[in-house]
């Protein structure tokens, strides 16, 4: 599989510049609406609602995050949804614009679920009883995830023992007397009846876990679809995936998947099982993923985003995880596949400070950090061996004035490395500031950096999630703002930012999450969005052939630094592990810089996380690293 893939990158990325492949024909857009605003000079979105499959929707399963990566290797950008509670993430295989659902309810190729073997916890009675015939437990959760665990015995002697992540609120229809409580979160039974017995375990608020403790011989029918397991001990966890990244970083070219899970309703403590952050392997194209659950650590950890960074210089990447109200942690492979949490030893085990961005500040070659604590920018100066030393942000210059948090126990702000002004050096993207949501762009001027927001153009509010991408490929970063509109903050060049309405003759039925990238091959980069009850892409139908470059360097190279040199002294730099940044998640892609007749690209400078330097000239319309 592998030898099939990297022959399909080559083939796609190669630096020979053959013709670009053919857009998919025009389809239908999802909602039209009476739009008004002028069209946006030279540029179309055509929103187009059949590219994905629509009929594994659910009502009540919101998006949480989004992001575009190649799960196969085969050239095109697959697409990952997150919903955080009620569904597993929709993992969507892109061939060459349409996409299929691989991690379908109804027959899940995708490896990616939370109960392996089992596809969906979520049922009604009628789904899971309707043909149950074999003895045994038969267990389901309720669709509303606000409800029940639902139980039915089909009769003979049950001795049971449960336990669950948060206290046992009640548990109905049982027989008087046979439920012995031993503590808030676990409780035993013993009867035997010649009839069925159903009951009920209601949750507080949204629990995450049932553990269920048979005699041995019991065959426990789980969900739907009655998958029969028939081990003693069967542990039940609902759906929680919060960042996600997806890097190649175990010893194979596939790209692996690591979801970090949350605390949900408070913190998970024992005596309940840990929580397992998971991490995905590639197997092969029918059972795509499968979980390396003994990799990883468990925890009792609120994780939130995570991402990839070589800390240590060692030439293999650790991954770190921001938690909140719990300590970070820093999980570094120790050559055998099994990780282990270093932050404690390098003092990354704080609590707080739950919205990072890796970058090189001060030019030594070695990752430092920057990231939020409470309401305040802090830098993490990294002395090579992964240990930092912290000091305010205000110290480099970045420094946000008074705000408060937003309300909830999710805080918005996101910071991603971009260079916007083409002149090589890395500056930061700051949104979700405040129940406001303001931007803030920091601009690398010399050795500090310096506060353009306001000079650039920007409002100081509706920032709460912004795609950085170059939609005209003029070189120039824009931004791309998604709420219940779709804004395209075109980039001027670098002196400024202008507001165009994307959504014309279209709109987002509701509030979504969208992300960019080359969906189809054509170098121009187009959009995808998802809401509650929709998916779809909005096709870049610029009239013109794109003068962007496609540079592919494998995605393990986090922190590379690729920069673009154009004809007229410009320069464009790109960070590996950071373009294609969320506010929670992580998926390095294929590079594009953009460019013009008058100002073409020349070439291209690649220094390694290694230090070493590379360079090529621009032939064509595609370079490949190494």
């Amino acid at each position: 599989m592998i030898t099939v893939r990297r022959w399909a990158v080559i083939c796609a990325l190669a630096a020979c510049g053959g013709d670009a492949p053919k857009r998919p024909a025009e389809r239908t857009s999802p909602t039209v609406d009476s739009a008004t605003s002028e069209p946006s000079p030279g540029l179309q979105i055509v929103a187009d609602a059949t590219a994905m499959p629509q009929d594994f929707l659910t009502d009540d399963a919101d998006v949480f995050d989004l992001i575009t990566g190649d799960i196969d290797l085969d050239g095109d950008l697959d697409v990952l949804i997150n919903h955080h509670l009620r569904a597993p993430i929709d993992v969507l295989r892109n061939d060459g614009g349409t996409f299929t659902l691989l991690s379908r309810p109804d027959d899940d190729r995708s490896g990616v679920w939370d109960n392996p073997g089992i596809p969906d916890l979520y049922a009604t009675e009628d789904e899971v009883l309707g043909e149950a015939e074999a003895p045994g437990l038969y267990v389901w959760h309720d669709p509303d995830r606000d409800d029940a665990w639902q139980l039915w015995w089909s009769g003979g002697r049950l001795r049971l023992r449960l336990l669950v992540s948060r206290p046992l609120v009640s548990i109905t229809g049982l027989p008087e007397g046979v439920l012995r409580r031993q503590t808030e979160y676990t409780a035993s039974l013993a009867f035997e009846s010649e009839e069925a017995a159903r009951f009920a375990v209601s949750n507080q608020l949204i629990g995450t876990q049932l553990r269920l403790e048979l005699d041995e011989g019991v065959t426990t029918f789980v969900g739907a679809t009655r998958a029969a397991l028939t081990e003693p001990v069967v542990s039940l966890w609902k759906p929680d995936p919060h960042g996600m990244a997806l890097v190649d970083t175990v010893g194979s070219e596939d790209p692996e998947l690591f979801v970090t899970r949350g605390g949900l309703t408070g913190l998970l403590l024992p005596p309940s099982d840990p929580k397992t952050d998971q991490l995905f392997v590639a197997v092969d194209e029918e059972s795509f993923y499968r979980q390396d659950a003994a990799a990883i650590p468990p925890n009792y950890g609120r994780g939130r985003q995570v991402g990839w960074v070589d800390l240590d210089g060692d030439g293999r990447n650790e991954l770190y995880i921001a938690n909140t109200e719990t300590p970070n942690s820093l999980l570094d492979d120790d050559g055998t596949g099994i990780f282990r949490d270093r932050a404690p030893e390098l003092g990354l085990d704080e609590t707080g400070g739950d919205s990072f961005a890796w970058l090189d500040l001060d030019d030594d070659g070695d990752q430092d950090l920057v990231h939020v604590v409470d309401t305040a920018l802090q830098i993490g100066w990294n002395d090579g061996t992964g240990t930092l030393t912290r000091e305010p942000g205000a110290a480099l210059g970045l420094e946000l004035p008074s705000f408060e948090l937003a309300e909830g126990i999710f805080d918005r702000i996101a910071i991603q490395v971009v260079d916007d002004d083409c002149d090589g050096d890395f500056d930061l993207w700051l949104s979700g500031i405040g129940p406001e949501n303001r931007p803030f762009v920091f601009r690398r001027e010399g050795e500090v950096f310096v506060d353009r927001t306001t000079s650039l153009g920007l409002p100081d509010s509706g920032f709460s999630r912004v795609v950085p991408v170059d939609l005209d490929a003029d070189r120039y970063l824009d931004m791309v703002v998604v709420t219940s509109e779709v804004h395209w903050w075109r980039n001027t060049g670098g002196a400024g930012f202008e507001d165009r309405r994307l959504d014309e003759g279209w709109s987002l039925p509701t509030t979504g999450r969208g992300a960019a990238g080359d969906l189809n091959g054509d170098r121009w980069v187009d959009l995808v969005f998802a809401t509650i009850d929709s998916r779809f892409v909005g096709w870049n139908r610029m009239e013109t052939e794109s003068p962007a470059v496609h540079v592919a360097l494998p995605s393990s190279a986090i922190g590379a630094v690729v920069t673009g040199h154009y004809a007229d002294g410009a320069m464009r730099a790109q960070r590996v592990g950071s373009v294609g940044v969320t506010r929670y998640s992580q998926s390095p892609r294929a590079l594009l810089f953009g460019g013009s007749p008058e100002a073409p690209l020349e070439r291209v400078e690649v220094r390694w996380p290694d230090g070493r330097v590379e360079e090529r000239p621009v032939i064509g319309t595609s370079l490949v690293f190494p």
